[in-house]
């Protein structure tokens, strides 16, 4: 675990961009309420989420797999070993749903994400 500073509150999410410390071990915790046709997927089995984040140059850092189910909530893990790939500095993540029969949908672009 990385050593805190004083004054420093990692991680957090502020002003939309998902802030933690070099080293921080966590959960992210996407929560999914699905809505098709103005009507709530209750159920979400067979799908799947996957987020994926990428450097301040485009490139691919780690890929994250969660199984839908109803009232789904996708956490994302950063563990010891995830987290030795996010040095400091700015990064971004998207959301896709991957619908049975492998559609994918877009759920979150481009949002940010800062290393300190």
């Amino acid at each position: 675990m990385a050593e805190r500073l004083l004054g420093t509150r990692c991680p957090a999410v502020k002003d939309g961009t998902v802030v933690w410390c070099e080293g921080d071990c966590f959960t992210l915790h996407l929560k999914m309420k699905l809505v098709f046709a103005g009507e709530q997927l209750a159920d979400h089995t067979g799908y799947h989420y996957e987020a994926k984040f990428y450097d301040r140059g485009g490139r691919l850092v780690a890929t994250f797999l969660g199984e839908g189910g109803a009232g789904k909530i996708f956490a994302v893990v950063f563990d010891s070993e995830t987290t030795k790939r996010f040095t400091k500095g700015k990064y971004h993540f998207d959301v896709c749903l991957i619908c049975p029969g492998g559609r994918r949908i877009t759920l979150a672009n481009d949002v940010p994400a800062l290393v300190k």
